[in-house]
């Protein structure tokens, strides 16, 4: 066809692509002069009359589209002619699979920002009542300016459902199509939803979430809902994004997201939640920059995932702060600010548990105490020595927050009071008293390790030196101006011993190599926290009382393998299937699909 002319004014140049549908062209507009894009059908595909002349019909309504994401058509073949084609734009760019698989996205972010601009052109073509059919990432175009475009919206519906097969196979693509396509059942603007679905976990995840050896084992795992949930498949997808696209691709129409508008609200609302609602300021640039655009991404997302997860954590939300804290910990595991939060939530979860305790061990005290004063107890009365859980807590409160700053210990110890004066009875009362107190001081302390550590900063930078959190300055009288001057303590000298040779030690905010650590670090007497970090063991952090007497305190710090992850998937769609992993003495067992913790020895 190349040097032909169709519709007596378009000039075929060039093929730049074929599909199961049509042949695309490059060719130029001999009147207005500019270059367009000519999609031919296959001979097969509108042959017969009654197809021409509903390709015609359909293409009169799809040339209606108008929309800044959408592929705009100029012209199309009418009933006589002797091939079907249509005209449209021609792109300069790539398709969204050829992209993403050039730069895969790092933050599933951007393929949530992709959702809502093609869920833009999806609300207007469903206004006009056309479904799209096809929706994939290869009919999805980038163009260079940075722009979505999507394509052959209609194909399907003007091919029409007598010619659902093509040389033997489905009209379309398998791994989009939405269950009652498959079934050929009637469509509706749900199933342009589960499609959409489809190229959004894939640009998040860089996977499908429907595979298969074969097109027929494809469409059944389709037919089976049997996919890897999002965040499976890639830890930096969080749970929210994950069920969203659960409710996308769902087996049922009525379970999907209602149309592309809902669909859209709700990844706006997803993206709003960790301020990046503003698409504009950030997709256009991840499509002519990607390397950039990830990269500038990157602290904007830990520090808005932070943010978040911390104020979960201060309503008392915690397996919502674990949600933030674990995406961030999934973009940099050793985050050290997130780090602690969880840590201190493990510990508030331990002192739940300890507080269930020793309720328990009262009220059995005190049905041991009351049957031995039953009539006739032949048994003495044993004594039950056990303190007030509440009053435990305020102890508890009262002591730790005499390290933390005024307001925060004031803060701190206010709210233990409030709960001791209470006088709760129920158990559920004194269990919320724990959590209350412990969540309190959980979040002063790591608001005071931060400030901690950017003072330690901001003092390196300068020159100066101060003592870790916990070892009072020299204050008054130390030079003699106000009050009786206090003896100066003596410097310890720290050497370390650890298993790991290239691992790093941050004493009083200043990180030291082996070099250093090994040789001896000189720190004022006191209490003095330590951090072990080495990138393939798991982080040990320890608080030395140095008293000063003696000059020189060796620390011995084993560090221990982190856990490695196993994540066994079966090409033929089985996920049932039990997994079992011998690793020396220890046998893990696990099921195909889902990740699996491998532990690695406890000795480097």
């Amino acid at each position: 066809m190349i040097g032909e002319i169709l519709g007596e004014k378009y000039l075929v140049e060039e093929e730049v692509g074929q599909g199961g549908m049509s042949i695309v062209y490059r060719g130029v507009d001999t009147v207005l002069k500019r270059p367009v894009a000519i999609k031919v059908l296959h001979p097969h595909l509108s042959s017969r009359k009654d197809s021409r002349e509903r390709f015609e019909r359909e293409a009169q309504a799809i040339a209606k589209l108008s929309h800044p994401n959408i592929l705009q058509i100029f012209d199309f073949s009418e009933a006589d002619d002797h091939k079907s084609f249509i005209v449209t734009e021609f792109i300069r760019g790539s398709t969204v699979r050829d992209f993403i698989d050039a730069y895969p996205v790092q933050f599933p972010e951007i393929a949530a920002m992709m959702g809502v601009e093609l869920c833009g052109a999806l609300e207007h073509a469903h206004e006009l009542g056309i479904i799209h059919r096809d929706i994939k990432p290869e009919n999805v175009m980038v163009c260079d300016d940075g722009v979505l475009k999507l394509m052959d919206f209609g194909i399907a519906q003007i091919v029409g459902s007598h010619t659902m097969t093509v040389t033997g196979t489905l009209l379309g693509s398998p791994a989009h199509m939405s269950p009652e396509m498959i079934e050929g059942l009637p469509l509706d603007f749900r199933a342009d939803v589960f499609s959409l679905g489809t190229l959004i976990y894939f640009c998040a995840t860089g996977e499908l979430p429907f595979t298969g050896p074969n097109p027929p084992l494809v469409l059944k795992a389709i037919l089976e809902g049997d996919y890897v949930p999002a965040e499976m498949a890639n830890p930096r997808v969080g749970r929210s994004l994950s069920r969203l696209l659960d409710r996308c691709l769902a087996r049922h129409m009525e379970d999907r997201f209602s149309s592309a508008t809902e669909l859209k609200d709700a990844l706006l609302e997803l993206l709003a939640d960790v301020d990046l609602a503003r698409i504009a300021d950030w997709l256009p640039e991840f499509f002519v920059a990607p390397a950039a655009l990830q990269e500038r991404m990157r602290p904007h997302l830990l520090q808005a995932l932070e943010r978040r997860g911390r104020e979960s954590l201060r309503a008392k939300r915690v397996a919502s702060a674990l949600e933030y804290f674990n995406r961030v910990l999934a973009i940099e595991p050793e985050h050290e600010v997130v780090l602690g939060l969880i840590r201190r939530i493990d510990r508030r979860r331990k002192l739940v548990v300890y507080g269930m305790g020793t309720i328990a061990l009262l009220l059995s005290g005190a049905a041991i105490y009351y049957a031995s004063n039953l009539p006739d107890a032949p048994t003495p009365k044993p004594t039950v020595a056990a303190a007030d859980p509440i009053l435990v807590a305020y102890e508890s409160a009262r002591t730790d927050g005499a390290s933390l700053a005024d307001d925060t210990r004031a803060s701190v110890v206010a709210v233990a009071s409030r709960v001791s004066d209470a006088k709760a009875k129920s158990y559920e009362a004194v269990v919320e008293a724990w959590v209350t107190v412990a969540s309190a001081r959980d979040v002063a302390e790591i608001d005071l390790d931060a400030a901690a550590a950017a003072a330690a900063r901001s003092d390196r930078d300068a020159g100066r030196t101060r003592p870790p959190r916990g070892v009072p300055d020299a204050g008054p009288g130390a030079d003699g101006s106000d009050g009786p001057a206090r003896p100066a303590a003596k410097p310890v000298s720290l050497r370390f011993r650890v298993n790991q040779p290239v691992a790093t030690i941050e004493v009083g905010g200043r990180v030291y190599s082996r070099g250093q650590w090994s040789l001896g670090i000189t720190m004022p007497a006191g209490p003095i926290r330590y951090v072990v970090r080495h990138p393939d063991c798991q982080t040990r952090r320890g608080t030395i009382v140095a008293d000063g007497v003696s000059p020189v305190v060796d620390v011995k710090v084993n560090l221990v393998w982190k856990p490695a992850f196993l994540l066994v998937r079966d090409k033929g769609g089985d996920t049932g299937a039990s997994v079992q992993v011998s690793t020396g003495d220890v046998v893990v067992t696990g099921k195909v699909g889902r990740r699996m913790e491998i532990p690695i020895g406890n000795d480097p």
